[in-house]
């Protein structure tokens, strides 16, 4: 950051400064920092001269001199960053890496002076989300691909075997049916159920005709043998469906929503932003949201700040930080 030439006028340091606590040794404390802070500030030393106008405002709230230092400093950095901001928006829209290298070295310039600037924090994030490299997702939460276990067949038996099964099978079903409890229909559904194993990314909601089945991981359920419609959401969106045959006494293995990437997101400000993904609305943005592999769209918008649209590619198994910054509307500011 280089600092602009400028001059200001500070009142005179030998004349007596009138403390708003009325007490001289505060007042000679004060006389002392802002000397400090001007010499920290002829030597481009920014953030030392911002601790000592903050310390002198501490002691002496209506310091005069400590008021223009700061302001002048806030000032030059606030032009600062928002040319990196321009720089920024130059960057992503042409995918130049080089200018993506400027933005992040002058953020951390900016940061260098005032370490708490939630703009340039969430800026350098975006920018440093550039450089190429992915970040795997994380073991705690692995996509399991397995293979439904092989179905087991009975061995053969031999007549008497099967006879005494029979028998066997007779005297239960009688059992079954003279017992108020159960029906012949209960037992056709016993008999005709088989398991669905759902192999998906942590977070994914399912639903199974329509029921709300949780979000995963999830434990293997029976099902009735047949077909089943199973859709799978996050964020409240569509991401994936299918339909799924179960099988008499067999486990079966979901298809769809195996293969996802993940985006999570940092928005400033934190609350009023209303997100939505390839044109479905999901409101407050989420810490984050499974995508099916692909390019998509996002929309980030909130009262008195511009629209912030952007693509954002989705790789399979891999997560991509979003951060998001919404500029303040011009309208709004009139």
């Amino acid at each position: 950051m280089q600092l602009r030439d400028k001059k200001v006028s500070f009142s005179n340091p030998q004349s007596p400064i009138k403390p708003s606590m009325g007490n001289g040794s505060m007042a000679a404390a004060a006389s002392d920092l802002i000397k400090l802070a001007r010499a920290a500030l002829q030597e481009k030393r920014l953030r030392d001269s911002l601790a000592l106008t903050g310390a002198i405002l501490k002691i002496d709230p209506g310091n005069k001199d400590a008021e223009v230092l700061r302001s002048w400093i806030l000032t030059d950095l606030g032009q600062d960053f928002q040319k990196v901001l321009e720089l920024a928006n130059e960057a992503r829209a042409q995918g130049d890496g080089a200018k993506w290298g400027v933005v992040r070295t002058s953020l951390r310039r900016l940061l260098a002076v005032i370490p708490d600037h939630e703009g340039a924090q969430v800026l350098l994030m975006e920018a440093q989300s550039t450089m190429p490299h992915f970040e795997p997702i994380s073991p705690a939460t692995p996509m399991a691909f397995m293979e439904a276990p092989p179905v087991r067949h009975l061995p053969r038996t031999d007549f008497l075997g099967i006879a005494m099964l029979v028998m066997v099978a007779g005297f239960g079903c009688w059992t079954f049916i003279s017992s108020p409890p159960w029906t012949i229909r209960d037992l056709w559904k016993v008999e005709n159920n088989g398991t669905l194993r759902l192999e998906l990314e942590q977070g994914v909601q399912v639903f199974v005709d329509g029921e709300d089945w949780g979000s995963a991981p999830l434990q293997t359920r029976t099902l009735h043998a047949g077909r089943h419609r199973v859709t799978y959401k996050s964020a409240g969106i569509l991401i994936d469906e299918e339909d799924v045959d179960i099988l008499r006494n067999q486990t079966v293995s979901n298809q769809a929503g195996r293969t996802l990437g993940r985006i999570d997101f940092v928005v400033v400000p934190s609350s009023g932003v209303e997100l939505t993904v390839d044109n479905e609305k999901i409101g407050t943005p989420p810490e984050f949201i499974l995508l099916k592999p692909g390019l998509h769209e996002l929309s980030l918008m909130a009262e008195g700040y511009e629209k912030h649209i952007r693509k954002v590619l989705v790789v399979a198994g891999q997560k991509s930080l979003v951060p998001v910054l919404l500029r303040e509307s011009l309208a709004a500011d009139k």
